[in-house]
């Protein structure tokens, strides 16, 4: 439940391999969530959650609490509410916005470049036509820098036009993707 190491008392299910501290047992778990930013119906905890898949991450969590709306067949992880509807990051120019429906097609995630699924929740950029990524890649904080722009008009990001990355010195970079500095190396043909 809370990613904690478990140690000397807890309780164990052997068919699922869940383990889980007493006091984490004891924390209740809200039956019904409303919260309209995140889903415009009431969402109703589902305590068999094996094989959900959540329509905003893509993912099944087993120690993450699954929500579900049964008006609209909408599955969604606790962790999950609340993403941010509008954002920048580091890997594009534009904003991106979150959305449930992405068009017919093959895309490619814009940060780590593996496919995107139609099927569930991604960001999309309003600007460019093909530019899509996972919702975990974009909330990442190594690419996002956690202020959410919805409500905020374009006109005010302040855009910094900088690297994104930190210069070590002449030819050496620290990129916020890798925990190396990396050296500029130039291959004559």
């Amino acid at each position: 439940c809370c990613g904690e190491h478990i140690s000397f008392m807890f309780y164990h299910c052997t068919t699922c391999e869940l383990s889980m501290h007493p006091i984490c047992a004891m924390r209740t778990i809200p039956f019904v969530e409303d919260h309209p930013k995140s889903h415009p119906h009431p969402l109703t905890f589902f305590p068999t959650q094996a094989s959900l898949v959540c329509h905003i991450c893509a993912q099944i969590k087993n120690l993450d609490p699954t929500y579900i709306c049964v008006q609209c067949v909408f599955v969604i992880h606790k962790d999950c509410i609340g993403y941010p509807h509008v954002i920048r990051i580091s890997r594009h120019q534009h904003r991106i916005s979150f959305t449930l429906s992405l068009p017919p097609g093959e895309w490619a995630c814009g940060v780590c470049r593996q496919q995107v699924d139609n099927n569930y929740g991604a960001y999309s950029c309003s600007k460019c036509e093909a530019y899509f990524v996972h919702s975990k890649c974009a909330v990442d904080r190594k690419v996002w820098d956690g202020i959410e722009l919805d409500g905020v008009p374009e006109e005010d990001d302040l855009i910094d036009d900088g690297e994104p990355f930190k210069r070590i010195a002449d030819g050496i970079i620290l990129h916020p993707f890798h925990s190396h500095n990396l050296r500029l190396k130039i291959i004559k043909a």
